[in-house]
């Protein structure tokens, strides 16, 4: 357990990184659902670590959702969003919100 590897969760940090600069790109260029779309792909990023048992996972998945929360609040500074691509954001941070990550990573802790 103290040896696995876990490459592809750093990737999501560099996945998270292109995206946030891609919202920033299209929000510059005032295509500002463009860049909600890139702030939902970057929190999407870190969703796809899933629900490991693995607490660096866990932690991983907080930060690259926070560079999708602060990608967010750029974008929006930047222009006004459409009222759908708003409730997109929105419904996304909110299930995002409603999970279990910490107890998750005690079970998976228990495990060991």
């Amino acid at each position: 357990m103290f040896d696995t590897l876990l490459p592809h969760v750093q990737r999501a940090r560099i996945v998270a990184r292109f995206l946030s600069a891609d919202a920033a790109i299209r929000a510059h260029d005032g295509d500002i659902d463009g860049a909600l779309d890139s702030c939902r792909a970057i929190i999407g990023a870190g969703r796809s670590i899933g629900d490991e048992p693995f607490n660096i996972s866990h932690l991983v998945r907080i930060a690259v959702t926070g560079v999708g929360l602060k990608a967010t609040a750029r974008v929006l500074a930047q222009g006004e969003a459409s009222d759908a691509a708003l409730a997109r954001i929105q419904d996304l941070v909110m299930d995002e919100l409603a999970q279990p990550l910490l107890l998750i990573a005690v079970k998976g802790n228990a495990r060991r």
